[in-house]
């Protein structure tokens, strides 16, 4: 793991139980709730209820909507 990739673990871990936004929403599965960052990947909650998984490398932005 690299030191870039470290901050922005701990940028995520700061915000769990709120709502994200990855990539500024350029698909529907990029928003919702943090759930949690394991292994690398990032887990959410869509609108929908849906859990979506995403490797933390592929993420280009990160945005928490006040």
């Amino acid at each position: 793991m690299t030191v870039k990739q470290k901050n922005f673990e701990q940028l995520c871990n700061d915000h769990i139980e709120k709502l994200v936004v990855f990539d500024l929403g350029s698909h529907p599965d990029k928003v919702g709730k943090l759930v949690g960052i394991e292994n690398d990947q990032i887990e959410l909650i869509n609108a929908k209820g849906k859990n979506i998984s995403m490797n933390m490398n592929h993420v280009k932005a990160f945005q928490v909507p006040e």
